[in-house]
């Protein structure tokens, strides 16, 4: 049989940035004014503002479904370190049996 290695500290940190990126995807509507502000109406124009509202507009739909598989992601990458550690913990056991 062989062996199977599990390098947890990879799988943390892949969970771990897999969170942060999750986090962003759901504080950036917030910030959807800040880029309407910092666009403003150069040279008394709004077709820049009116072109990033509606490219917010579209990207809001696909960042919540990012945001939603990013998080599933997430939640495997734990269950993969949660199996795999309940595995070692109970060959251990057998082990020292």
């Amino acid at each position: 049989m062989s062996d199977v290695e599990i390098n947890y500290a990879a799988l943390s940190e892949v969970k771990a940035a897999l969170d942060v990126i999750v986090s962003e995807l759901d504080s950036a509507p917030n910030r959807a004014a800040d880029l309407e502000s910092a666009v403003a109406d150069p040279f008394g124009e709004t077709g820049l503002r009116d072109q990033s509202t509606e490219f917010e507009v579209r990207w809001d739909d696909k960042r919540a479904r990012l945001r939603d598989s990013l998080e599933q992601i997430s939640e495997h990458v734990q269950a993969v370190i949660d199996a795999f550690d309940s595995l070692d913990t109970a060959a251990a056991r057998m082990v020292d049996q």
